[in-house]
């Protein structure tokens, strides 16, 4: 299991399984997240690479504004801090997870709002 493949282990079930990569399918159903990685790199030691990455993924939560609020708050809760292993048997070894940023959106478009939320992880896979 990767990274990614964790992650959404993790947090699919805050939106019934409607999170995914990238970009919404068309004609989603609400709430929904999607979520992308931003960064990824490893961690150098002393006597050269060693064994952790950290990575930045964003989770943008869509939906009426109520439904993104409740989404981000659900991301915050289930992410900030945790370590272990993530994903279930054969998951992905976690040594921790930090808030970075939220920030608001909304497209006139489609009358949908969307809640940023950024966070570092610090992993081993």
């Amino acid at each position: 299991m990767n990274i990614k493949q964790a992650l959404f282990a993790h947090l699919k079930n805050l939106v019934n399984g409607r999170m995914y990569p990238g970009r919404l399918p068309q004609e989603p159903t609400y709430p929904a997240i999607t979520y992308r990685r931003i960064s990824d790199a490893g961690l150098m030691a002393h006597d050269g690479p060693g064994d952790l990455n950290t990575a930045r993924f964003q989770f943008d939560c869509h939906g009426t504004h109520a439904q993104a609020e409740d989404t981000a708050t659900a991301i915050k809760q289930a992410l900030n801090g945790f370590t272990g292993i993530m994903g279930g048997a054969g998951g992905v070894e976690i040594h921790g997870t930090f808030w970075q940023n939220t920030h608001d959106a909304f497209s006139g478009k489609t009358n949908i709002d969307k809640i940023s939320v950024d966070f570092k992880i610090l992993y081993k896979e």
